[in-house]
């Protein structure tokens, strides 16, 4: 998604008059148990129906969306995920999935090579072989996600990692990144923040592990392989830049904004519009209201759009933009509750800052 494509003249926000990308869950199966998964495991999964598939494409498409970006479970092990990939491409999607890597082979990587603008994310939480094996529930999750990025490279596949960041992994950052270069040449290293639930309370990062993490970034060379981290309040960075005395201007560049029902939609497998692929409010059904009609006339989207749930210090601010209000993760209603940390940082004003 091109943020230029968001952005005025003024540097301010523009909401376009359609979703840019979408978030599409294929299945709610997989084939690991990582304990932070937000599909709960003692419920039953489904598959989608792929013609419903088809026409969800087809619907994005109609409305000018030009990206797609496959979850789950584990999207590669949906019956039609190869006949998911053609019909996608056949209508010319820049296409990418996330996966565990545990199925990926070489005739997986082979299979993706004729796909021209495809990518791969790899959840990788660990570069310890018995961490990524406990996180995953499996004694095969490492070496298969070894095994599944050297046929990635091997193939010419553009890849990347996504590491979701819990206090069992997230002081090896510096280390994961060293790893990566050695392993290949990924496109990012990607950072996810867990949201504070029942289950990850005990693993949620504080405020003051997440400067750790920053820390961090801040020694890496990011000209090799670059770093994403997801949502974080602008104010906030300057706050921990200042305090820390970081370089600003990497940690700004490190964090990807969250444009969650400003420029992109999540899509469950029975054609839910969500805010999020981990979950939040839903803003109607896309096989009972067009997105079109939806994006425009949702009471849910449209009263998120205008931001009256932001104080007006952040909706005024010249980085609202790039921030857009941090991470809405946990998105309730019409109000957003944000976790603690965004909490403290997000209403900080980084203006007093000398």
């Amino acid at each position: 998604m091109n943020l230029h494509e968001m952005m005025g003249e003024n540097g301010k926000l523009i909401i376009p008059d359609h979703p840019l990308m979408f978030f599409l869950d294929l299945t709610q199966r997989c084939n690991l148990r990582c304990w932070f998964c937000y599909n709960e495991p003692s419920k039953e999964r489904f598959d989608a129906d792929f013609e419903k598939v088809k026409q969800i494409l087809d619907e994005m498409k109609r409305v000018g969306c030009e990206e797609v970006t496959y979850l789950g479970g584990e999207p590669t092990i949906y019956k039609y995920f190869w006949e998911t990939i053609d019909y996608a491409n056949s209508l010319g999607y820049t296409q990418c999935f996330v996966t565990n890597g545990q199925i990926i082979d070489e005739k997986f990587a082979k299979n993706l090579m004729k796909y021209k603008d495809i990518e791969v994310g790899i959840s990788f939480h660990s570069i310890r072989e018995e961490v990524q094996n406990d996180i995953a529930k499996s004694p095969q999750s490492y070496g298969r996600i070894l095994k599944a990025i050297k046929c990635l490279e091997q193939n010419g596949i553009r890849w990347y990692s996504q590491t979701s960041l819990v206090r069992e992994n997230y002081l090896e950052i510096e280390e994961m990144h060293s790893f990566l270069n050695k392993l290949g040449t990924p496109v990012r290293m990607d950072l996810s923040r867990m949201v504070e639930s029942g289950t990850t309370y005990l693993q949620f990062l504080n405020e003051n592990e997440y400067k750790q993490v920053f820390e961090q970034i801040c020694k890496l060379d990011i000209e090799t392989i670059p770093v994403r981290i997801e949502a974080f309040p602008r104010c906030w960075l300057k706050k921990i830049a200042y305090e820390r005395k970081l370089d600003y201007d990497k940690i700004r560049c490190s964090v990807r904004p969250c444009y969650a029902w400003v420029g992109q939609v999540s899509i469950d497998i029975f054609g839910n519009i969500r805010m999020c692929p981990t979950g939040g409010a839903v803003a109607g059904n896309i096989f009972e209201t067009g997105i079109k009609e939806l994006w425009n006339n949702s009471t849910v989207i449209t009263e998120f759009q205008q931001f009256d749930w932001q104080k007006e210090e952040c909706r005024e601010c010249e980085d609202f933009v790039f921030c857009v209000g941090a991470c809405k993760m946990t998105y309730q209603g019409k109000y957003p509750a944000p976790d603690k940390y965004i909490i403290e940082g997000g209403m900080y004003n980084a203006s007093n800052n000398e």
